[in-house]
C-alpha cells in the first residue's frame, strides 16, 4: 500500500473543557476502515504524523469541536514501519486495529446524533408550559411531555430525565436535583414519572372547585373567557363541548348573559366572538352598576324605606335600615368614642382639654424637664387627650429652662451668607488676631494674620500687644515669628484645594513651580487672566456647595427691633461648668445687618453687645388659634412671661 486515509477529529480532552485534535480511524484503498482505541487517538501520540507539514495545515483547518476532515497520507518508509507490518496489516503501536464493520458504523453514527443532540434548545420547541407544581392536573401534564418527547424523537430513558430538567421551574428544580442525587439519570424513566405524580398529584377538591367556580371579577370578558377554559381543561381534558361552554358562561355578568343568543353559540370559538361584542361595555363604574342591580336583587328595594335620619340631615333618600345608618350619633354612641384607655383593667376617662397644657408642664418641671420621648412614655401610660404628642412639644420646645441649658434639639437660625465674591486681589480681606504665644526667645505674644479673598494669598504680622499700629509695622523675624513666616511663605507657594492655583501666582503671576528655571515655559499674560477668571469660578462653586451643607440643620428667621431673644452665654472654654449655655431674654436694640444686631446684654464695652444671627434663638410667646407661635415683634413689644396656652 502507497497510502492511507487518515479522520482527523477535534474532540474534548479528559477534562471535559480544552480541545484535542484526534485520529479516530485509518482507511484503506480497498476502502476497510479500522478504529483506534480511545488511549491512542490524540495526535500528539503518532509522532510521525504531527511532526509533518500535512499535521500544520490540519491544525490549521480544525477550529471548532466535533469538525472532522479525512486526508489521504502517502506511506513514507518511516510512517510504513508506524502503520503496517511486514504483511501489510493495519497497526500501531503494540497492538493491531480493529476493523470497523458496517454495523458498528451505524450504531456509532447513531451514539454520536444523541451526544450531539442539544436538548435544551429542543425542550424550547416543546408546545407545553413550564411545570411549576402549580398545574392543576400533573397527570395531564406528564402525559402531554411524553407525547412530545415521541414527536422529538426522545425515546431513551437518559434523554427523557435530562429534558424534564429544562421544563421545571421554581421549587420543582429542587426536587430534580434530589432525584438526581437518589437515583442518577441513568434510572428508569418510569421511577421519575411515578415520583413526580406522587409528589405533585393534587387528590384533594380545591383545584377542582376553583375552577368550577372561577368568575368574572373585572378586567376583559376574553381574558375570563380563556383563563377559565384554561382551568376546566387542566382538570378534566376530556370534557364535552357544552358543558365548557355553560360554565364559562355561568361565570359571566348577569346584563352580559342576558344579551347573549344561546342558540347561536355551539363552539368556544362563538362564544369568545359573542364575548368580544361586548367588551367595551366593561368598566369599573358601570359593572359594579350592574353588579348591584342583578335579578336576584330585584324587589328587595322596594321593601326598604328611605331612612329619616338622612333626610333629617338633608343627605338625600337613603334605603338602609335606621339601625344601619352611618350618621347615627346617639348619647350612648358619644360614649363609646371619648377617649378613654384601658390600664390594668381600669378605664381612666380623663379630659384634657383646657387644662391639658399645664397637666404636662407640671410633669415636666416635676420631673427635672426631661426630653420630649420620656415624656411620652412616662404620660402616655397613664393618660390619653385629643393632641397629646403635639401638645407635649410645645410644652418642651417652649420651657425656658430647656431652651437655655440643652445643646440638642435646639435649630441654629441664620443662613450662610456670601461676602462678595472679591474679583480682584486685595479686593476684600480677612483678619484675625491668635494670641497666647510667648517664650522661645521672643517677647512677642499676639500673630495677626490677614488672608486676601481672591488670591488666598496669606500675611503675617507679629507684635507684643494688639494695638492698631501693630498692623503697619514690620515685624522682626526671629524666634518663633520666623517660622511662622517661612510656613506662610510655604503656603503661599502651594496650590490652593479651592482655586487650584498657589495664591503668590494668582497675586502676581509668579511661577512658583519647584522646575528648574531652564526648563520653566514662559506664561503670557492671558493665560494668568484666564486662570483668574477660572479661580473666581471655582470660589463661587464652592461657596454654594459649604452653604447647601450649612443651611440644611438651620432655619431662616427674620429678627426686628424690639424682639425679644436669648443669646449664648460666651464661649464654651470661657464657660463654667455649670453655667447656662444661653442667657436673657434680652431685646434686639439695634438691627446692623442681616446677619449683625446690637442687644443689650449689659456689657461695658460696645464690641460685647453686638451678636451674629446665629447666637441668638426666638423667645417663643402664646400660641394663636392655629397652634403656630407668635414672637414678640408680632405683639408690638409686649413681653408676656406666660409659654403655655
Amino acid at each position: 500500500m502507497e497510502k492511507l486515509r487518515f479522520t482527523f477529529a477535534v474532540l474534548a480532552a479528559s477534562d471535559g473543557k480544552t480541545n484535542v485534535i484526534c485520529i479516530t480511524s485509518i482507511q484503506t484503498p480497498d476502502g476497510l476502515v479500522f478504529g483506534i482505541p480511545d488511549d491512542q487517538k490524540p495526535a500528539s501520540k503518532h509522532t510521525g504524523i504531527s511532526t509533518s507539514d500535512v499535521y500544520t495545515k490540519i491544525k490549521n483547518s480544525l477550529k471548532r469541536r466535533h469538525q472532522t476532515r479525512k486526508l489521504w497520507i502517502p506511506l513514507t518508509p518511516e510512517l510504513r514501519k508506524i502503520y503496517l507490518d511486514e504483511g501489510e496489516n493495519i497497526q500501531f503501536g503494540d497492538q493491531y486495529l480493529e476493523e470497523i464493520k458496517e454495523e458498528t458504523k451505524l450504531s456509532n453514527n447513531k451514539s454520536t446524533e444523541i451526544g450531539n443532540k442539544n436538548l435544551g434548545k429542543t425542550a424550547e420547541r416543546f408546545l407545553l408550559d413550564k411545570f411549576s407544581g402549580k398545574t392543576s392536573n400533573v397527570d395531564q401534564w406528564i402525559h402531554e411531555y411524553e407525547n412530545e418527547c415521541t414527536r422529538f424523537e426522545i425515546i431513551q430513558d437518559a434523554e427523557k430525565i435530562e429534558t424534564l430538567k429544562h421544563l421545571l421551574e421554581k421549587q420543582c428544580l429542587d426536587w430534580y436535583t434530589s432525584m438526581i442525587i437518589k437515583f442518577t439519570v441513568n434510572s428508569e424513566w418510569a421511577i421519575w414519572k411515578n415520583n413526580l405524580c406522587e409528589t405533585y398529584g393534587n387528590k384533594g377538591w380545591s383545584t377542582v372547585k376553583y375552577a368550577y367556580t372561577f368568575k368574572f371579577q373585572g378586567g376583559s370578558l376574553l381574558e375570563y373567557a380563556t383563563k377559565k377554559e384554561r382551568l376546566l381543561l387542566e382538570i378534566n381534558k376530556e370534557i364535552d363541548t357544552q358543558t365548557m361552554i355553560n360554565l364559562i358562561v355561568m361565570g359571566l355578568p348577569d346584563y352580559i348573559i342576558f344579551k347573549m343568543d344561546k342558540g347561536s353559540i355551539k363552539s368556544t370559538a362563538n362564544l369568545y366572538n359573542e364575548i368580544g361584542k361586548h367588551e367595551h361595555t366593561i368598566n369599573k363604574n358601570n359593572y359594579n352598576k350592574y353588579k348591584k342591580n342583578t335579578f336576584d336583587n330585584k324587589g328587595k328595594l322596594d321593601k326598604l324605606n328611605p331612612c329619616i335620619i338622612c333626610e333629617k340631615l338633608n343627605k338625600g333618600s337613603r334605603f338602609h335600615s335606621e339601625e344601619k345608618c352611618w350618621f347615627k350619633q346617639t348619647d350612648e354612641y358619644e360614649n363609646k368614642r371619648s377617649h378613654s384607655k384601658k390600664v390594668n383593667n381600669t378605664i381612666l376617662d380623663v379630659e384634657l382639654k383646657e387644662f391639658s397644657k399645664n397637666i404636662i408642664k407640671q410633669i415636666h418641671e416635676n420631673m427635672c424637664h426631661i426630653g420630649i420621648k420620656q415624656m411620652q412614655k412616662k404620660i402616655g401610660k397613664h393618660y390619653t387627650a385629643k393632641n397629646l404628642i403635639k401638645n407635649i412639644n410645645d410644652v418642651c420646645k417652649r420651657c425656658e429652662t430647656c431652651i437655655k441649658n440643652k445643646t440638642r434639639g435646639q435649630v441654629k437660625c441664620g443662613l450662610m451668607s456670601h461676602l462678595g465674591p472679591a474679583s480682584k486681589p486685595f479686593e476684600i480681606v480677612s483678619i484675625d488676631t491668635i494670641g497666647g504665644f510667648g517664650g522661645s526667645r521672643s517677647t512677642k505674644r499676639y500673630l495677626h494674620l490677614l488672608v486676601d479673598h481672591f488670591t488666598r494669598y496669606a500675611y503675617i504680622v507679629t507684635s507684643k500687644t494688639q494695638s492698631a499700629n501693630d498692623f503697619i509695622k514690620k515685624p522682626n523675624t526671629t524666634a518663633w515669628t520666623t517660622i511662622a513666616h517661612n510656613c506662610v511663605d510655604k503656603y503661599n507657594d502651594t496650590e490652593h484645594t479651592i482655586t487650584g492655583f498657589a495664591p503668590r501666582y494668582l497675586l502676581d503671576g509668579t511661577d512658583v513651580s519647584f522646575m528648574p528655571d531652564e526648563l520653566k515655559q514662559e506664561k503670557q499674560a492671558d493665560n494668568w487672566i484666564k486662570d483668574r477668571k477660572i479661580a473666581l469660578e471655582r470660589s463661587i462653586k464652592s461657596h454654594e456647595y459649604n452653604k447647601k451643607i450649612n443651611d440644611k440643620n438651620r432655619t431662616h428667621h427674620n429678627f426686628e427691633k424690639g424682639d425679644m431673644v436669648y443669646v449664648e452665654n460666651g464661649h464654651k472654654l470661657n464657660r463654667r461648668k455649670l453655667d447656662e449655655l444661653r442667657i436673657g431674654p434680652f431685646k434686639i436694640e439695634e438691627k446692623i445687618s442681616q446677619s449683625i444686631y446690637k442687644i443689650s446684654t449689659g456689657h461695658r464695652k460696645k464690641e460685647s453687645n453686638l451678636f451674629h444671627i446665629t447666637k441668638l434663638i426666638p423667645v417663643p410667646t402664646q400660641e394663636d388659634n392655629g397652634g403656630a407661635p407668635i414672637y414678640y415683634h408680632e405683639l408690638e413689644g409686649k413681653f408676656q412671661g406666660n409659654f403655655l396656652a
